[in-house]
């Protein structure tokens, strides 16, 4: 397992550096806008409990991948806001053989970045930034001309141009252990060449993440965290979500491991505060489906048409992941034989792994949080998809014993 991958999420270990993308005409963005915030605006169904023989193909599917020594975590599953299935497997420490519960405490990892693009959202709302103000309003400080060319929009989809940080200067090993400020991070990747014009190419780069959250604690006068809770997990009540530190005595929070070859070994440290405002959350399965619930009340946002914002698809990736927000890949995944719109955005660092895909059209989320990372860990949120769609997925081969 490389080291480098962690952070940008498992989006970034696939894609990393695409090239030029197609992007979306205004009028197709607008009808897409209007088709989420009619979405986002429709009367909650009332959810449908999950049948014995749907229910056995869901543990099939976690049982193989945790008898594959692929997933050791929690699994949820909702369906308009209600928790219809929950599976839990291995343990919250390994050298103590405590066992996990259902809601254990995860780090988050690249899923951060929904909540870090929902909170600039609502400064949005509140008058304090514009998606089309440029990096230097906010951060005068910020390089120039690269300040004047680069705007939030640019930051939230990807399409900068700014290099990814975590990529360079042997990160992992040298730097991420260690505790960063923000402007320590910015300053890693502030004064480089961009990669290209800012909006004309679409390239995952954790950096724009960083920048936005150092553009919502000047904006704010907060920390990231302060601000976090006052806008969006306070009103909503995700209690267990926040920003992960390692001097906070955190309640029910796991361990990571790392399993290769046939072994599990510790997940080398990582000091949250080296992902900022891209990838340095921690939360529960719980709460992540109760995230989902909110957004598709167009919740915590004063206007609901702000919801849609966040999973518009305004740039074209050119990956199997389909278009990109902010903060989310929104596209076409065939599920059950059939083909379903699938909102997404996992997240790794250090040894977790998340996994959180939601079938808006069929009020459903699946929620994968997982604190041992092999190499097909990233597929188990796919295949519990498929799975409750009436699918049924090719599974992992058991581990050698």
């Amino acid at each position: 397992m490389r080291p480098q991958d962690d952070i940008q999420g498992r989006a970034a270990d696939r894609i990393n550096g695409s090239g030029p993308v197609q992007f979306l005409s205004r009028p197709a963005a607008a009808r897409l806008a209007v088709a989420c915030m009619l979405l986002l605006c429709a009367p909650a169904a009332r959810a449908q409990a999950l049948d014995a023989t749907t229910r056995a193909r869901l543990d099939s599917v976690v049982d193989a991948y945790a008898g594959a020594g692929a997933f050791t975590g929690v699994v949820a599953i909702g369906d308009h806001g209600r928790m219809v299935y929950q599976a839990v497997r291995g343990d919250a420490d390994r050298e103590w053989r405590v066992p996990l519960s259902p809601d254990a405490v995860f780090r988050i990892g690249s899923t951060t970045k929904q909540f870090t693009a929902a909170l600039v959202l609502t400064l949005v709302e509140e008058g304090r930034v514009r998606l089309d103000g440029h990096v230097a309003d906010y951060l005068p400080e910020y390089p120039r001309p690269q300040g004047e060319r680069i705007t939030l929009h640019h930051l939230l989809t990807h399409t900068s141009g700014i290099p990814d940080y975590v990529g360079r200067d042997d990160f992992f090993r040298t730097s991420a252990p260690a505790p960063h400020a923000p402007a320590d991070l910015v300053a890693r990747f502030a004064g480089l060449p961009l990669e290209f014009e800012p909006g004309s190419r679409w390239s995952y780069s954790n950096s724009n993440y960083v920048l936005l959250g150092a553009i919502v604690e000047r904006v704010t006068g907060e920390s990231y965290a302060r601000a976090l809770r006052a806008r969006i997990t306070g009103p909503l009540g995700l209690g267990d979500t926040g920003v992960d530190a390692d001097s906070a005595l955190l309640p029910r929070r796991v361990r990571a491991y790392f399993a290769e070859d046939g072994s599990v070994v510790n997940a080398p440290h990582v000091d949250a505060s080296s992902a900022f405002g891209a990838g340095f959350l921690h939360s529960t399965a719980r709460d992540l489906l109760a995230w989902d619930a909110a957004l598709a009340e167009g919740r915590p946002f004063r206007d609901p048409a702000t919801a849609a914002r966040l999973v518009t698809p305004y740039v074209a990736t050119g990956t199997p992941l389909g278009g990109y927000g902010y903060g989310w890949f929104i596209g076409p995944q065939t599920l059950g034989g059939r083909t379903v719109k699938v909102v997404q955005h996992g997240g790794t660092i250090s040894g977790f792994v998340t996994g959180f895909w939601r079938m808006p059209e069929d009020g459903r989320a699946v929620v994968v949080l997982a604190n041992t990372r092999a190499a097909g860990t990233t597929g188990l949120v796919g295949a519990l998809a498929d799975a409750l769609y009436g699918g049924h997925p090719t599974l992992p081969s058991p581990a050698a014993r």
